[in-house]
């Protein structure tokens, strides 16, 4: 939505991310961090396929759909960690990896 916004011309002041859904490539679990998550890979898996069908990984997902994507980050408010809202875990960590 905040890339759709920004595009659009919209003035954005912030955007919360709350167990953030921001890349469909992650193509296997953590075995570090699997066992303490309460958003598995599985879960990950199940969400993105549900969105994207079969064009889940690949060269066909648009990047409106997954943020991760989208090449050009200019004009998007950044959150910074200290922001999270607390009593919330951070989402499984291939997800908060910055590509």
């Amino acid at each position: 939505m905040a890339v759709a916004a920004r595009d659009a011309g919209t003035p954005l002041a912030m955007q919360v991310l709350i167990y953030p859904m921001l890349d469909d490539r992650n193509t296997s679990a953590d075995p570090h961090t699997a066992p303490f998550v309460g958003w598995t890979w599985d879960d990950n898996y199940t969400g993105w396929h549900a969105l994207l069908g079969d064009d889940i990984g690949t060269a066909e997902v648009a990047p409106y759909a997954v943020p991760a994507r989208i090449s050009d980050y200019r004009g998007l408010p950044l959150q910074q960690e200290h922001e999270l809202p607390r009593g919330h875990p951070p989402p499984p960590h291939p997800e908060i990896v910055t590509r």
